[in-house]
């Protein structure tokens, strides 16, 4: 998702800046955006507080007492996690770069 965002907002900016015509081709034409439910059993313990204020000979305690994970929308790249679908994959949007345009 975020290479296909990459590429939409850097159509949009040549585009903005007249490096290519408005009516320019891209390939690919356009992108689409799935989602689906997932059960992942340590997903939880990515990005939580450390409980302790030495972890892996590191001294967290400055970094734990600003953790506000919790605040944020954050990506999660679930290569890294053992993870199963529990719902069919859904397209939820669609980016369209023949047609980019920021507003």
């Amino acid at each position: 998702t975020k290479e296909a965002l990459n590429f939409f907002y850097t159509i949009c900016m040549l585009k903005r800046r007249q490096l290519v015509g408005p009516d320019a081709l891209c390939v690919p034409a356009s992108a689409s955006i799935m989602a689906c439910g997932i059960e992942c059993s340590d997903i939880g313990n990515a990005y939580r507080k450390c409980d302790q204020d030495m972890c892996q000979g590191f001294n967290h305690k400055p970094v734990t007492e600003y953790c506000r994970f919790g605040d944020y929308c954050i990506s999660l790249p679930l290569y890294e996690y053992d993870f199963e679908p529990v719902t069919e994959a859904v397209e939820v949007s669609t980016l369209d770069f023949e047609n980019a345009v920021e507003k």
